[in-house]
C-alpha cells in the first residue's frame, strides 16, 4: 500500500472531493455522486445522441433556481 504523504504549505481540503460547476464539494455530498454519475455515464455514451440527449437532461437538473417573490 502506498504511504501517505503531507505537502508542505498546504492548507487545503483533504480527502475525497468533487469539483463540479466550479464548486468544491466533498463525496459525501449527494451532489458530488450525482455529479459523477453524470460523467460515468456520458463518458460510456461517447459522442452519440444519447448523450447528448442526457447531458442536456444533467444540465437542466443542475440549474439553480431562483424563488419567485
Amino acid at each position: 500500500m502506498a504511504e501517505q504523504r503531507t505537502i508542505v504549505g498546504y492548507d487545503g481540503p483533504s480527502g475525497a472531493y468533487v469539483i463540479a460547476d466550479g464548486r468544491t464539494m466533498p463525496l459525501s455530498d449527494p451532489r458530488s455522486m450525482t455529479a459523477l454519475v453524470d460523467s460515468a455515464l456520458l463518458t460510456g455514451l461517447g459522442y452519440s445522441e444519447k448523450a447528448a440527449e442526457y447531458q442536456k437532461l444533467a444540465r437542466g437538473r443542475n440549474k439553480r433556481v431562483a424563488a419567485a417573490k
